[in-house]
């Protein structure tokens, strides 16, 4: 199990093949349903275990990079582990120079699941990391670009050829909405956990990540 560090934080990695590895990866970080997403090389690499259309296609190449939520294909040499009772398999293409050098490597898939325990935050910074995944993570891949500001991986969809968000972070924000009207200034918080502030200013709304 790797701790690699990303744009808007560490992620835990393994080799999404092996199955053992999974599994191992689900019990160190308390994860026991919650389906993992995996990273592959390219759109050709994704294809052999998941059904796209070419909506799917435009989504996982899009310079936003999200998670896109795919049907998974009845054999695939892929954990079983990996989304255990779903038909979806969530598959993002790399968005990192250090992504695309480790994807150059013989991998059918590499889970990348975020870098924290269950139910806390995303690991940021070095230090924190190696001090907050200890006993999850065997080895640590780090560098000297600092994080500022947690975010992480967008996860989208495709509906009738139409891309839909289902969590907006990394690749959207601070990207703002265009709004139909302006509307006076509002800051609205939301509730305690896994919301996004949002912030009105005349025709745009800028949300933060999730």
């Amino acid at each position: 199990i790797v701790a690699m560090k990303g744009l808007g934080g560490f992620h835990l990695c393994v080799d999404a093949a092996n199955d053992a590895a999974v599994r191992r990866l689900r019990r160190q970080k308390c994860r026991e349903e919650k389906p993992f997403a995996i990273m592959v090389r390219d759109v050709a690499r994704a294809e052999a275990f998941a059904e796209l259309d070419e909506a799917d296609r435009l989504l996982l190449e899009s310079f936003e990079r999200p998670i896109v939520l795919v049907r998974k294909r009845s054999k695939s040499p892929l954990s079983g582990a990996l989304a255990p009772g779903m038909a979806t398999l969530g598959i993002m293409l790399p968005y990192t120079p250090l992504q695309h050098l480790l994807l150059q490597e013989d991998f059918h898939a590499l889970v990348m699941t975020s870098a924290n325990r269950t139910d806390e935050p995303i690991c940021i910074g070095n230090r924190e990391a190696i001090a907050r995944l200890n006993g999850i993570a065997d080895l640590f891949l780090t560098h000297n670009r600092d994080i500022l500001v947690r975010c992480d991986d967008s996860v989208a969809m495709t509906l009738d050829g139409e891309p839909y968000l289902l969590r907006r972070a990394r690749g959207y924000v601070p990207r703002p909405l265009i709004l139909a009207r302006q509307l006076p200034p509002v800051l609205a918080l939301g509730a305690h956990q896994k919301v996004t502030v949002c912030i009105l200013k005349q025709d745009r709304a800028f949300l933060s990540q999730h």
